[in-house]
């Protein structure tokens, strides 16, 4: 039986609540890169977005994206709840951008 690695531990982590959304950023780090994701969800859908970068010594650059209507946390999430109640529909898009990250470091 083989063991599933654990999960990244994020280096610095952010939930908040926006205007009319909920946000969570995190950065990680793997290997020698430094990887910042960000989930936003909105009030509206299609407004919704979920990205991962990497640092590159000067900027953040683009390297994963999940369009809303693949994003799990879009239609379970809502800002008007306490953004640590949104946490874990969050961070299942975080995960799938960490996945998408990993296959393109590889």
């Amino acid at each position: 039986m083989s063991k599933q690695p654990a999960p990244l531990k994020p280096i610095s982590s952010v939930l908040s609540t926006q205007r009319q959304g909920v946000q969570l950023q995190r950065v990680y780090a793997i290997g020698e890169h430094r990887i910042r994701t960000t989930v936003y969800v909105d009030s509206y859908d299609f407004q919704s977005w979920a990205k991962a970068e990497r640092w590159n010594g000067e900027r953040w650059y683009e390297v994963a994206t999940i369009p809303y209507g693949a994003m799990y946390s879009a239609t379970k999430t809502s800002y008007v709840k306490k953004p640590d109640v949104n946490e874990p529909f969050l961070n299942v898009d975080t995960q799938t951008l960490l996945t998408r990250v990993k296959e393109v470091l590889e």
